[in-house]
């Protein structure tokens, strides 16, 4: 099959680049594509594309590719794609039209924190607090007494971006967070979870003397369903007989794109807090 993109080097400066937006295309729906350096030059026009100059700050990860020839609409229908854009397929580019935060955030909701973009919340109850993204919805359908004790998710990318607290009865005899094994175990038994699993960081945390585990894996395209490969934190202690956790999901791509999701990410992450 012939290629659809020929890759550019990276370079750790700005660039001039093109932002192609394509409308939807069969079978692929709408798909952004960059075209940075000399590749660019070439690409004057792309049929059923509008072009966008922008300034991009090449890194050594990021992967940038750009289409080969004018006839766009017709290579991307085909059922293999080879061109990725900051290292990820057309398709989750295509996805990626969302800021870092929902549009619905006000900048004086959180000025001041540290990164921007976050808000304190104390549960109701007293039983935890942590920071949460601005913007996100709090989900108020939870049944009385469920496990899980709040949740909230990015009304911009419902499923995608989620944020959960929630307890169970921790596994017998457990009654200590260090009980439950190192930072590294528990991490690569969250991963273990799906074929391609895979940690991305393990550590653990204190906050008033009570110990915790973060761990954050990422999960390949054909575990994570129709949003493609996601990154997940999750931040576990043991009070008593009972296991707290927090669990916090996005995309792999938005992980990657927006230095800003992964500060949020991070640090709601890190301020996790069980009061009980």
């Amino acid at each position: 099959m012939m290629s659809l993109t020929k890759p550019v080097k990276n370079m750790l400066k700005i660039e001039k680049c093109h932002l192609w937006r394509c409308g939807r295309v069969s079978g692929v729906g709408q798909v952004s594509v960059l075209a940075c350096r000399g590749v660019m030059k070439s690409q004057r026009r792309i049929a059923g594309c509008n072009r966008t100059d922008v300034d991009v700050k090449l890194s050594a990860e990021p992967v940038i590719c750009a289409p080969v020839g004018n006839n766009l609409s017709r290579r991307l229908a085909a059922a293999t794609l080879t061109c990725t854009v900051l290292g990820l397929s057309t398709q989750e580019a295509g996805r990626a039209e969302n800021g870092p935060l929902p549009r619905a955030c006000a900048a004086r909701e959180y000025e001041g924190s540290e990164p921007p973009g976050v808000v304190p919340y104390t549960d109701p109850a007293g039983r935890f607090r942590l920071v949460r993204p601005c913007g996100w919805t709090t989900v108020t359908s939870l049944l009385p007494g469920s496990s899980v004790l709040a949740s909230f998710y990015n009304p911009e990318e419902p499923g995608a971006e989620t944020l959960a607290v929630y307890q169970a009865p921790a596994p017998a005899p457990v009654l200590e967070t260090r009980q439950l094994g190192s930072a590294q175990d528990v991490a690569a038994g969250l991963a273990n979870v799906a074929p391609n699993g895979l940690v991305i960081e393990a550590r653990g945390l204190s906050h008033g003397g009570r110990d915790y585990i973060l761990a954050h894996v990422q999960f390949g395209g054909n575990t994570a369903g129709m949003f493609g490969a996601a990154r997940e934190f999750r931040v576990i202690t043991v009070a008593g007989d009972v296991q707290y956790t927090l669990r916090l999901t996005t995309t792999r791509y938005r992980y990657l794109a927006f230095s800003q999701v992964r500060e949020l990410m991070s640090r709601v992450a890190e301020t996790f807090e069980v009061l009980a």
